[in-house]
C-alpha cells in the first residue's frame, strides 16, 4: 500500500506478507518503507564563472537547466545590481539560479560580474571654414569640439593648438558632454613653399583613476596661389590707379627676383630679393621698359619670365 507524503517524491510504502494454514491461521508481517526526497537537483553543463568586464562587454545572462533523481526541476533566475548604472567607480552584478525539486529541495548557483568602467575616450574634431587659400593674409577659421566619448568624467583636459596659439583647459567633461572653441590662422608667404597649411589640436585630460587620456585631429587647408598677374603699364598721373608694378599673386613666391631694363638695355631697377610690389619707375623717364622676372617654383627651379611694361606720367 502507497500512502502520499507531503511532496510529490515522499511517500510511505507499507508492504504486508501473510502466512496461512489449512485450518485457516494467520501470521502476517509488516515492512515500513518511507521513501524520502533530501537530494538537491543539480545543474546541467557548465555553470558561468565568476568574471571581470567593462560597461561595454557585460555578457548575456544564459539558461540553465537541472536534473533532479527524483523526478523534474525547475530553474528561477534573478539578478541584483548594487548601483544600477555604470559610474566611475564601476558596479557589480549578482546573477543567482535557484534549481527546485518537487520537494523543495535547491541547488543555487551564484555568478559575480565585476564591472569596471575602463572606457575613458576624448574625441577631438578640428574644422576649416575654407578648404583652399589662394594668397598670404588670407585668414582660415577654425572650429574645434571636444567631445567625452567614453563613460567616465574626465577632468582638466588641456586643449592645445600650435599654430594658432589656442590653449583652453576644460575643468571637467562628463561623459557624452563637448565643448567648442574658435581659432584663426593668418597664411603666410612661408605656407606657400609647403603647398599646404597643416593645422594639428591635441587634448589631454585625465580619467578618475589619474591616468591619462588623449585625443587628437588634424586639419589641412591646400594653399593655391593665384596665378601672376602683371601688369603692362605704370600710369603716375595721381588717379591712385596702376601707380606700381604690382604683381598679383607675387606673394606665393617669396623666392624672387625683379630687374628692370631701359630699350638700351640697361639695368634701371633690381630689387636684389624679395619683390615688395613697390616699383613706381621714379625718376625715370616715360616710355617702354623690358622686365626680367625670376620666381623659385614648389618643385625648387627657378623660372624666368619676361615682358614689356610702359611708364606713362599723364592720359
Amino acid at each position: 500500500m502507497r500512502t502520499a507524503g507531503s511532496c510529490a517524491n515522499e511517500y510511505i510504502l507499507t508492504r504486508t506478507w501473510t502466512a496461512k494454514d489449512i485450518c485457516g491461521n494467520t501470521v502476517t508481517h509488516s515492512q515500513i518503507i518511507r521513501v524520502e526526497d533530501k537530494t538537491p537537483p543539480v545543474f546541467v553543463g557548465t555553470l558561468p564563472r565568476d568574471i571581470k568586464v567593462g560597461c561595454d562587454a557585460i555578457p548575456t545572462a544564459p539558461v540553465l537547466t537541472a536534473t533532479d533523481n527524483c523526478g523534474a526541476a525547475t530553474v528561477t533566475y534573478a539578478e541584483v545590481r548594487t548601483v544600477g548604472a555604470c559610474e566611475e567607480t564601476g558596479f557589480i552584478i549578482t546573477r543567482t539560479w535557484t534549481a527546485t525539486d518537487a520537494c523543495g529541495n535547491t541547488t543555487i548557483h551564484k555568478q559575480i560580474i565585476n564591472v569596471e568602467n575602463t572606457s575613458p575616450a576624448i574625441t577631438v574634431e578640428k574644422i576649416a571654414d575654407v578648404k583652399i587659400v589662394r594668397q598670404a593674409g588670407d585668414i582660415i577659421r577654425y572650429t574645434i569640439v571636444v567631445t567625452n566619448s567614453g563613460n567616465l568624467t574626465l577632468r582638466n583636459i588641456k586643449v592645445v593648438d600650435p599654430l594658432t596659439g589656442l590653449s583652453e583647459t576644460i575643468a571637467v567633461l562628463a561623459p557624452g558632454e563637448k565643448k567648442t572653441f574658435t581659432t584663426s590662422y593668418v597664411v603666410k608667404i612661408s605656407d606657400f613653399n609647403s603647398g599646404k597649411v597643416i593645422n594639428v589640436v591635441n587634448a589631454n585630460g585625465t580619467d578618475p583613476k589619474g591616468n591619462p587620456v588623449t585625443g587628437t585631429d588634424t586639419e589641412e587647408v591646400v594653399v593655391e596661389p593665384l596665378k601672376l598677374n602683371i601688369p603692362n603699364v605704370i600710369t603716375l598721373n595721381g588717379d591712385g590707379k596702376n601707380y606700381s608694378f604690382y604683381i598679383d599673386g607675387l606673394e606665393a613666391y617669396p623666392e624672387n627676383n625683379l630687374i628692370i631694363f631701359n630699350r638700351w638695355n640697361n639695368e634701371v631697377y633690381n630689387s636684389n630679393g624679395y619683390y615688395k610690389n613697390n616699383w613706381t619707375g621714379e625718376g625715370l623717364n616715360d616710355g617702354t621698359y623690358y622686365y626680367l622676372l625670376k620666381i623659385k617654383n614648389k618643385s625648387g627651379a627657378w623660372q624666368a619670365l619676361t615682358g614689356f611694361i610702359t611708364l606713362l606720367r599723364k592720359n
